[in-house]
C-alpha cells in the first residue's frame, strides 16, 4: 500500500508518515492514539495538583469517571489519529476503485497520473486551507478549553499549573486536528470537482451492465462516511460539561452538510448522465422499431427480415426502459441513512454508558 500512496498526495507530511510507519493506515492510527495518550498521561503524572481522575468533579463534568481533561484527551487523541490517517486510507481505497472503473473510461488509464498532478498542483492552496482551518481553530479553542486564553495572553493567567500544561497540550492538538480539517476540506472539494470533471468527459455508460458504475458511488459514500464518522467522534465531547455544545453545533452542522454534499452531488450529477444516455438509446431503438413496423405488410424479403428483428428490439427496448437511473439502490441507500444516525446513536449509547460507569463508580 506504500508505494501506491507516495504518487498521490506524496508532497503532504500526513501521507508520508503513514508511508514512513508502514503504510498501513489502521495500524498507523492505534501508535499514534497511543503515543498521544502518553504525551497527555505521563506529564500529567509528574505534575503536582494533577494526576489521572483527579480533578475535583466540582471543577467540569466528567466522562465515564474521568475527570474532564483526561476525557478530552482521549476523545482529542482518538481524533487526531483519525484525522491524520483516514486521508492516506481514503484515497487508497478510492484509487482500487478507479482502478475498478477504468473499463468504463475513455483514455482511463491515465487518469492516476492525472490525478497525482491535480494533488500536487492544488497543494500550496491546500496548505494555505489548513491555515485559515488554524485560524478558524483557535477562535474555538479560546472559547472551549479552560486556560487557552492565558496561554496566548488573552487573559490574566491565574489558572493552576496543571491547567495550563494541559491548555498547552489541547492547543496544539487542537491546532493540527483543524489544520488537517481545512486541509481534508479543499481537497475534498478540488477532488470532487476533478472527479466529476473526468465523470462528464471520459465516462462511458453502458446501460446493459450499470453496475460497472458502482465505483463511483462508494467513492462518493467513503468520502461521505470520513465526514460523518469523524463527526462522531468529535460528539463524544458533549459528554463533558466544560465543553459549551452551543459552540459546537455550527461546526457539526457544517460537517453534516459536508458530507452530504459529497455524496448527493455525484450521485445527482451521474444520474443525469444515466438519464441522458438511456432517452439517447431508447429513441434509437424506438425509431428502429417504427422503421420495422413500416415495413410489415410490405410482401417482400423486407417485411419477412422486419418481422425477425421486431422481438428482439422489443426485449431491448423494455430492458433499456427498465435500466435504474441511480447507482445507489435501497440497500446503499439505507446503510447511508445507518451512517448518518451514527452520531445520534453516539450521542444516546454514550450518555447511557456514562450513566451505568458513573453509578458503579
Amino acid at each position: 500500500m506504500s508505494e501506491k500512496l507516495k504518487p498521490i498526495h506524496g508532497d503532504s507530511w500526513d501521507f508520508a508518515l503513514v508511508v514512513a510507519l508502514g503504510g498501513n493506515p489502521l495500524r498507523v492510527a492505534v501508535l499514534i492514539f497511543v503515543l498521544l495518550l502518553l504525551s497527555f498521561f505521563l506529564p500529567a503524572l509528574f505534575i503536582d495538583g494533577y494526576h489521572i481522575g483527579g480533578l475535583d468533579s466540582e471543577n467540569g463534568g466528567q466522562l465515564f469517571g474521568l475527570d474532564p481533561f483526561a476525557g478530552a484527551a482521549i476523545v482529542t487523541a482518538l481524533l487526531v489519529s483519525y484525522v491524520i490517517c483516514i486521508a492516506p486510507f481514503a484515497v487508497f481505497s478510492d484509487m482500487q476503485d478507479f482502478e475498478r472503473l477504468l473499463p468504463s473510461l475513455k483514455n482511463g488509464y491515465e487518469l492516476l497520473e492525472s490525478w497525482a498532478q491535480n494533488a500536487k498542483t492544488y497543494m500550496p492552496y491546500a496548505r494555505l486551507s489548513g491555515l485559515v482551518g488554524m485560524a478558524f481553530g483557535l477562535v474555538f479553542m479560546i472559547f472551549l478549553v479552560p486556560g487557552a486564553a492565558s496561554v496566548i495572553g488573552l487573559a490574566a493567567g491565574d489558572e493552576p499549573f496543571y491547567v495550563i500544561a494541559a491548555a498547552i497540550w489541547f492547543l496544539v492538538m487542537g491546532l493540527l486536528i483543524f489544520y488537517l480539517i481545512g486541509k481534508g476540506l479543499f481537497y475534498t472539494i478540488s477532488e470532487s470537482i476533478f472527479i466529476k470533471w473526468q465523470r462528464d468527459e471520459n465516462l462511458t455508460v453502458d446501460l446493459l451492465n450499470i453496475e460497472a458504475l458502482t465505483p463511483l458511488t462508494r467513492i462518493a459514500m467513503r468520502r461521505s462516511f470520513v465526514w460523518i464518522l469523524g463527526s462522531s467522534i468529535s460528539s463524544l465531547y458533549f459528554f463533558t460539561n466544560t465543553i459549551d455544545s452551543i459552540v459546537l453545533l455550527p461546526l457539526f452542522g457544517g460537517i453534516i452538510l459536508t458530507a452530504l454534499s459529497v455524496l448527493l452531488a455525484p450521485l445527482y450529477s451521474l444520474h443525469k448522465i444515466i438519464h441522458a444516455k438511456k432517452t439517447q438509446e431508447l429513441g434509437r431503438v424506438r425509431d428502429a422499431i417504427k422503421a420495422a413496423v413500416a415495413l410489415i405488410g410490405s410482401g417482400d424479403v423486407a417485411e419477412t427480415t422486419a418481422l425477425q428483428r421486431l422481438p428482439g428490439l422489443l426485449a431491448l427496448e423494455a430492458r433499456i426502459d427498465s435500466t435504474r437511473e441511480w447507482t445507489i439502490d435501497f440497500g446503499t441507500a439505507s446503510r447511508f441513512v445507518f451512517y448518518l444516525g451514527i452520531p445520534v446513536f453516539s450521542w444516546i449509547g454514550g450518555a447511557l454508558v456514562e450513566k451505568v460507569v458513573d453509578s458503579l463508580i
